[in-house]
């Protein structure tokens, strides 16, 4: 009989255990905050707090520019770094191969209860390259994106609202070593963005976004570029995962 109570009480003990860490996770987890991940939500981060993010967009090009409607995947690797009095440092790299995108900028960050918003001024080099069907064609440029965040949280979701106006400045087209098209500086157009993260699995966060790009040069597209005088409507899907 001892034995037995011994037993029960081994398992007792054990349960009792198990219920606790059990307890203990799910408090942590319930403890999840996704403004402290957040990549679009414009908040206060703490001087030299490094949040990253990776993912892709989907693109659709319009048809005056391609025959066909082309969905290309561009990869996007983000990454913000905090700095003291509301500022921080945003690094992104793009990638489609043959067309490639690297930005930095800082940025303004204030928040009010459910309400944020930031002031940023980012700058692009961007720099592509085709070497396949005979063709040799380079193309670099420097595109400037003063832009403005407006945030708003509810419970675990935030929700961004993103406006960019890009400037092409420097911008260039060689095949060999000759220049076949050069622009001068001009406000390419308007891209207004809405990006919603939240809480995808544990610690994790995932972000969605739909972005309109009304641009003249888009440089993903450098390779199609128009020299019609005139913006597109540039459909654009996000997705990345808070990491």
């Amino acid at each position: 009989m001892n034995v037995l109570l011994n037993h029960y009480k081994f398992i007792l003990l054990f349960l009792l255990l198990f219920e606790t860490e059990f307890i203990n996770a799910q408090a942590k987890l319930d403890s999840f905050d996704i403004v402290s991940k957040s990549m679009f939500f414009p908040h206060i981060y703490k001087p030299a707090e490094v949040r990253f993010s990776a993912g892709f967009s989907m693109v659709r090009l319009p048809y005056d520019w391609v025959e066909t409607a082309i969905e290309a995947p561009v990869v996007d690797l983000r990454m913000n770094l905090g700095l003291p009095a509301g500022f921080s440092i945003l690094g992104d790299i793009n990638t489609l191969i043959v067309s490639n995108q690297f930005m930095v900028g800082p940025r303004w960050n204030m928040r009010h209860h459910n309400f944020s918003m930031n002031i940023a001024y980012d700058v692009a080099f961007v720099y592509g390259y085709m070497t396949i069907l005979g063709f040799d064609n380079t193309v670099k440029a420097w595109v400037h994106y003063p832009n403005l965040s407006l945030g708003y949280s509810v419970n675990d979701l935030l929700f961004t609202l993103k406006i960019e106006i890009p400037v092409l400045t420097k911008f260039s087209v060689r095949a060999g070593g000759n220049e076949i098209i050069r622009t001068k500086d001009m406000i390419d157009g308007l891209t207004v963005g809405i990006y919603v993260e939240q809480r995808l699995w544990k610690k994790m966060g995932f972000v969605t976004g739909i972005k309109d790009n009304y641009l003249k040069f888009y440089w993903p597209a450098w390779p199609v570029f128009t020299t019609f005088s005139r913006r597109y409507h540039i459909p654009e899907l996000y997705f990345s995962w808070l990491l």
